[in-house]
């Protein structure tokens, strides 16, 4: 595996060119390096680039059209120079787990402002190329670009063939497992200051659309709102350095992938309570907050990036690959999206595609993954080229079975290129393996690691049962590698999901959320677990004495099993012990005092339990008391309102606002809580509340709800709210005494780390 912390950069001559490459070392494999390829244009059979440049020209304006293909190569002299300088040095292959390769280019608008573009294509991963002693996929991939204009096309003439030659760039982003250098990383993402900034932007809501767009939104999200954040203890590593600079990248694409993750799931799980073709609301609130910590030596997916600037052509090669032509090209890319056919059991794809000018037959094997289907395009009566076409492929399967996809009739202009990943050839593959986890028996220590696999394929009509494949994996080690291979009975988009329990040494156990992680081909499972301390702190008073406090520590994403902790200090020369556990590193969770009592002037004093407590430090004061309040949104009706926004806060003596906290509600949030400290032992507390019910698109106006007053720790929105109700002073929020019958089922979810309980109907409520 390759050992991250040994990068290094090698320069040297070859046939009259320098070069510089990177070289990384095996953390397990004395004398085994590894060298990082670079992207260069293809070289066909023919001797000549697999690239070319059409302009054409209708009588009215001229266009283009631009077709090449990059693979990922050792530079000429590479291995010679590598086992120079370690002599005995044996050229180890990259095993790709996946990746993306980008065409960066621009051209001036109408109005003469350049513009930049980014294009993505999928590269193979099957390893085809010899490298030294070993076989590595040539990341081979395609672009087929449209050029809207002259200026367009002359951009791309000066970029290949003119005094602007070697501006055009593609980079390479690969992943692969690799172990971390001797660095520190803590990567985490705060939902509630994502939401917070999209309150203030006003993001539009229907920004979540292809896989292109969306990754590129959540990346500027991510550097716009500052919901990221990274902290990197660099040890003996220079942060300015290369590898320094390698370790920031990497640590970025981490949390932009691991936001990413969140958002699919989030959006998967939405998108199941909403009827087939209507849309949803997507928020950043709904997407869970999470903290991820890595440490030296542990097994990363690493972003490999490799770029290069495209150079220029000889005026040789330039006369075969540009063309001027009176006829625009029906051009179209076909591509495999991060799938290795062997591993999931197809020999090939045969592609069969039909034009009004002509019909072609391509192949996509795990050596060519990519196939342009060109041919001049038909000619309209209009004189506008008809650029419909459509396909079909057959899949062949390793066991000689085929199947046969449904024919797809489309336009080159909407879809200029296709591609199909293991959902559209029915069939899934993915392996899992920990990393980092400190197997053994003991406080701390994981006995073994059971990861429950789901998969559910969605039956595509009413005749048809839905498919659901489990499997249970059990894991003792850190270097197992278990992969899941199937066929589906039909081909899908739904991604699967894993749930990971972990059996501690102690014989307690902790299971994750599950986790949707877009189909990802290699899955690693990291130690989420760490050392987690809390401490009590009592604020003594006079005539105050054994003071007992019991606490529990919830949860609300994951389910752990922490022992509970119970204080009791019969003085104030007693001193509290630290509850520690393990458990993980969830920015959501919290301690749950459960009950507390004291003696005050000879008195037991108990004060309102349950309260949860915003951080580590659990204060217990004789003249003050915590007082949390429940917030459900679990019965609005989502049908007719959009969102409910809410804030809670107590009023001072003198009538002002204090202790003010705001929510937002929309469907799919559960409930809050808010913990109130006030003067006094309580065991009643009147606190206030406004909110606003906005309307779901063509559902009405918003109705704003005045200064409300709340003396119970429960708040049950109500499913709706009427303007007649507030003119009427009608009650807005539900009695739980009076609807206790009604309302048992609802009130069993308010406490998090308690099970639901079914219900046969729910209530509703004008």
């Amino acid at each position: 595996m390759i050992d991250l912390s040994t990068s290094q950069l090698i320069t040297y001559t070859y046939n009259g060119s320098s070069y510089s490459i990177q070289v990384y070392k095996d953390n397990l494999k004395d004398g085994v390096y590894y060298i990082l390829p670079q992207p260069i244009i293809q070289i066909g059979n023919t001797g000549l680039p697999s690239f070319s440049l059409t302009s054409f020209n209708n009588g009215q304006e001229t266009t283009g059209q631009c077709n090449f293909t990059t693979v990922l190569q050792t530079p000429p002299g590479a291995v010679g120079a590598v086992q120079e300088k370690f002599p005995g040095a044996i050229i180890g292959a990259w095993e790709w787990s996946g990746g993306s390769a980008w065409f960066n280019y621009q051209y001036p608008d109408e109005q003469g402002a350049m513009q930049a573009f980014s294009t993505v294509a999928w590269p193979s991963l099957q390893p085809t190329t010899t490298i030294g002693q070993a076989a590595q996929s040539s990341g081979q991939a395609s672009w087929s670009v449209s050029l809207p204009s002259q200026a367009a096309v002359q951009a791309f003439v000066n970029a290949f063939n003119g005094p602007n030659a070697g501006v055009f760039s593609v980079e390479y982003q690969m992943q692969v497992p690799g172990s971390l250098p001797g660095v520190d990383v803590t990567i985490s993402f705060d939902s509630q200051t994502a939401y917070q900034f999209e309150q203030t932007i006003k993001v539009d809501k229907n920004i979540w659309g292809s896989v292109t767009k969306e990754t590129v939104t959540i990346n500027q999200y991510l550097k716009q709102s500052q919901a990221g954040t990274i902290n990197i203890v660099w040890g003996a590593i220079d942060p300015d350095s290369s590898q320094g600079q390698q370790i920031t990248n990497w640590a970025n694409q981490t949390l932009q992938n691991q936001v990413q993750a969140s958002v699919n799931q989030t959006m998967a799980m939405m998108s199941q309570n909403v009827p087939a073709g209507q849309d949803y609301t997507f928020s950043m609130n709904q997407v869970s907050s999470f903290s991820t910590h890595y440490v030296q030596n542990q097994v990363v997916i690493w972003v490999a990036q490799s770029a290069t600037q495209l150079p220029g052509f000889t005026p040789a090669v330039w006369a075969e690959v540009f063309r001027t032509v009176d006829t625009r090209p029906l051009t179209v890319v076909f591509a495999l999206e991060n799938t290795n056919l062997s591993v999931v059991g197809i020999s090939g794809v045969m592609l069969y595609v039909s034009s009004p000018s002509g019909n072609d037959i391509g192949t996509l094997t795990d050596a060519s993954s990519n196939w342009i289907f060109s041919r001049p395009a038909a000619v309209s009566p209009s004189g506008a080229p008809n650029l419909n076409y459509s396909y079909y492929y057959v899949v062949q399967y390793v066991s000689g079975q085929s199947w046969q996809s449904p024919s797809v009739a489309t336009n080159a202009l909407t879809t200029p290129a296709v591609t199909i990943n293991a959902g559209d050839l029915k069939a899934l593959a993915v392996s899992f393996q920990c990393t980092n986890i400190p197997f053994g028996l003991g406080a701390g220590k994981v006995d073994y690691v059971e990861v429950d696999f789901t998969f559910v394929n969605p039956a595509s009509d009413t005749q048809t049962d839905p498919q659901t494949v489990t499997q249970v994996l059990t894991f003792r080690d850190n270097q197992t590698v278990t992969p899941i291979q199937f066929f589906t009975y039909l081909p899908y988009t739904t991604p699967y999901q894993y749930a990971v329990k972990y059996i501690m040494g102690d014989g307690t156990a902790i299971t994750m959320a599950p986790t949707t992680p877009d189909n990802a081909n290699r899955v690693l499972i990291n130690s989420p677990l760490t050392p987690q301390t809390v401490m009590l702190y009592v604020e003594w008073s006079n005539g105050m004495s054994n003071v007992g406090v019991s606490a529990r520590w919830v949860d609300p994403n994951n389910d752990v099993s922490a022992p509970s902790k119970t204080w009791y200090l019969p003085s104030s020369s007693a001193q509290p012990a630290d509850w520690e556990f393990t458990a993980p590193n969830n920015p959501a969770a919290y301690p749950q005092i459960t009950s507390q009592q004291m003696v005050i002037n000879g008195k037991i004093v108990r004060p309102n339990t349950p309260w949860n407590n915003d951080g580590v430090f659990i204060g217990v004061s004789g003249t003050q008391t915590s007082y949390t309040v429940i917030i459900d949104p679990s019965l609005v009706d989502w049908n007719i309102w959009r969102m409910v926004s809410l804030n809670a806060y107590l009023i001072d003596s003198r009538g002002g606002l204090e202790q003010m906290q705001s929510y937002s509600f929309i469907k799919g949030t559960g409930p809050k809580f808010r913990t109130f400290l006030v003067d006094g032992i309580k065991t009643q507390l009147d606190w206030y509340y406004t909110m606003s019910y906005i309307p779901a698109p063509g559902m009405g106006q918003t109705i704003n709800v005045p200064q409300t007053l709340c003396q119970y720790n429960t708040l049950i929105l109500s499913s709706t709210v009427t303007t007649r109700a507030l003119y009427t002073n009608q009650q807005l929020h539900l009695d739980p005494d009076v609807a206790a019958p009604t309302l048992a089922a609802a009130h069993k979810r308010l406490w998090p780390g308690l099970a639901t309980l079914p219900e046969a109907e729910p209530a509703t409520f004008a």
